[in-house]
């Protein structure tokens, strides 16, 4: 089995075979040989391949499990916990009221910026 994943992260549709396969979507492809190509710019996919499972599969968002109310367990363990927790004593910001964003490297330089607005 070959899964195509497709993502309106970049690109423009994908076509196999000459049927258009539009973002957002994904195609489950037979073995045979096919042929990938952007109908007029350049395009971003994802090509999976597996060996069947013989069971259900079901995925919702970030999971995917074997039954809708697997989905809706792994949702409330992740609301609950954030898959972990929050291992402080307190609930308060960590990086004070200055709100920034940041990344640190792994060469130990740090860049810095600033944020004016959050959509939550």
């Amino acid at each position: 089995m070959i899964l195509i994943m497709r993502t309106s992260i970049k690109g423009d549709d994908l076509l196999i075979d000459d049927e258009v396969l539009p973002k957002d979507h994904q195609a489950f492809l037979s073995d045979k040989a096919k042929v990938f190509k952007a109908s007029r710019s350049k395009v971003s996919f994802l090509i999976l391949q597996s060996e069947p499972i013989g069971e259900p599969v079901t995925m919702y968002g970030p999971f995917v499990m074997n039954t809708e109310e697997e989905i809706n367990q792994a949702y409330s363990d992740y609301r609950s916990t954030r898959f972990g927790g929050w291992p402080w004593e307190r609930s308060d910001p960590v990086h004070g009221k200055e709100k920034k964003r940041f990344a640190k490297y792994a060469d130990g330089s740090k860049e810095e910026r600033k944020i004016s607005s959050l959509n939550i």
